[in-house]
């Protein structure tokens, strides 16, 4: 069947609305690190099989669950009942023949490295619980067991695993970057890529929520303190002053080219304190909430109210042929770059089809700011998508 492809240039663009709504689970949020761990876990054993088989073997980590642990704080105390508990769930391939794989090694190993940069007040051995809840069971005969790479028909051409859709934008708008760029302030980045704290007295559990009315935007945040920095509410009240006015200087940075007015909050109170929010380890999954892939952010970090989206969760499928993965990322490139190199805005829908070829997918509907060339987006297409080596960008 013929692939579909649509262009027109009738983008819908949130910012020539007089309502919008941008919200942020920021990194240390349970959903956030579900979503980071199983897509930290795959990237790794898919880096693993490659090495050892020359090819990724099929795996999908998609259900990761982060969360369910206790911990009692009050200034200046901190009281640890329970762990949180990492669980992996899913499907994953350990051998090639009689070749094995450590997959337990590869995931015990990077779920610690990767909560230990993110959460630097736990104790990595007493804190967390690690379950490794992943099978083989299939009713394809030696899908997750293969006999030889010729059981990973995908390691030469890949067909989409799934009939599916997934939505992508570029460029962010004004409220979409606050929401991103304001929890963004509070982290660094170490030498495994991985996220970092900058501040020892701020818990990572951050949420950030961008509302605009015409050009008035309110910025809320809901920043943790930990709890044994502060010894009183007074201690607190100052700390969080202290952020606040330096995200209201970044706030006005970010709108100083635009026709916003931007008001930054956090932890809002009526009366003369800030509503208190203490942590002793740094996310909420202390206090037995919990986070499951797929219930926070999109691709791009945000979740954007006004627009139209997929229920797409990528993070943790297989990077070589699961079509939510591997659209996800080449969408959201190919998206960014329509807009570099021929400046629109622009909004991408794509298809796929169950078997059917992964690249191109079978339909893709693109929106743009203004009229442009189908000529040209298809030369875009063809070098950004068609002939990418996307799995070795997806991996890096």
């Amino acid at each position: 069947m013929e692939n579909i492809l649509k262009i027109n240039n009738n983008y819908d663009d949130p910012e020539k609305k007089d309502f919008e709504v941008v919200e942020r689970k920021g990194i240390g949020h349970p959903d956030t690190i579900a979503d980071a761990l199983a897509n930290e876990c795959s990237k790794e054993y898919s880096k693993a099989c490659l090495k050892e088989f020359g090819a990724v073997l099929h795996h999908n980590l998609d259900k990761f669950y982060f969360g369910g642990g206790w911990v009692f704080n009050d200034f200046g105390l901190i009281d640890k009942k329970k762990p949180i508990i990492a669980r992996i769930n899913g499907r994953i391939s350990k051998n090639v023949g009689d070749k094995i794989i450590d997959v337990d090694g590869i995931m015990i190993k990077t779920i610690k490295r990767y909560v230990k940069s993110v959460l630097p007040h736990i104790d990595i051995e007493k804190d967390l619980l690690i379950d490794l809840n992943y099978t083989q069971h299939t009713k394809f005969k030696n899908w997750f067991s293969p006999n030889s790479i010729d059981d990973v028909p995908d390691a030469k051409k890949p067909s989409a695993n799934d009939t599916s859709a997934y939505v992508c934008h570029y460029p962010m708008t004004t409220c979409e970057l606050l929401a991103y760029e304001l929890e963004h302030f509070f982290w660094d980045y170490n030498e495994f890529g991985y996220p970092s704290p900058k501040f020892e007295n701020i818990g990572q559990d951050i949420k950030v929520m961008v509302t605009r009315i015409d050009n008035k935007i309110t910025a809320n945040l809901c920043v943790p303190v930990i709890a044994s920095y502060i010894k009183n509410q007074d201690e607190y009240d100052e700390i969080i002053k202290s952020y606040e006015t330096k995200l209201q200087v970044l706030g006005n940075k970010i709108c100083e080219d635009t026709d916003y007015d931007v008001n930054v909050k956090i932890n809002e109170l009526e009366g003369p304190h800030y509503r208190k929010y203490m942590l002793g380890i740094g996310t909420c999954a202390e206090c037995g909430e919990e986070g499951i892939v797929g219930r926070g952010n999109n691709f791009s970090g945000i979740i954007s109210v006004g627009r139209p989206y997929s229920m797409e969760a990528p993070f943790g499928k297989n990077p070589r042929y699961h079509s939510g993965r591997v659209l996800s990322y080449l969408c959201n490139k190919l998206s960014k770059k329509i807009y570099e190199q021929l400046k629109v805005k622009n909004t991408i829908y794509v298809v796929t089809k169950n078997k059917d070829e992964l690249l191109p997918p079978y339909l893709m509907y693109i929106q743009t700011s203004n009229y442009v060339s189908e000529d040209k987006i298809k030369e875009i297409i063809k070098k950004e998508m068609i002939d990418c080596d996307y799995l070795s960008e997806i991996l890096k």
